[in-house]
């Protein structure tokens, strides 16, 4: 696992967090109940894209999942 050394960096991923949480209800209004599923859906959701970020891949993960979902007509 990669260890952020650079303060600037590190304060920006947790900015980078913090409007992903902000913004979840958009990707998917269930995410707003607040019961534990949709607690649970949260953090997956950000554990998911953090380690994506920490491993400096997030942008070519986007692309596939953009193209998978391109392909099956998803959203």
């Amino acid at each position: 696992m990669a260890v952020v050394t650079d303060y600037t960096a590190s304060e920006d991923f947790i900015e980078d967090v913090k409007l992903v949480i902000d913004n979840m209800g958009r990707v998917d209004p269930s995410l707003n109940n607040n019961d534990l599923n949709a607690r649970r859906m949260a953090v997956w959701l950000v554990s998911f894209w953090a380690r994506r970020y920490n491993e400096g891949n997030q942008q070519t993960v986007y692309e596939i999942l953009k193209e998978i979902s391109d392909m099956y007509g998803g959203d």
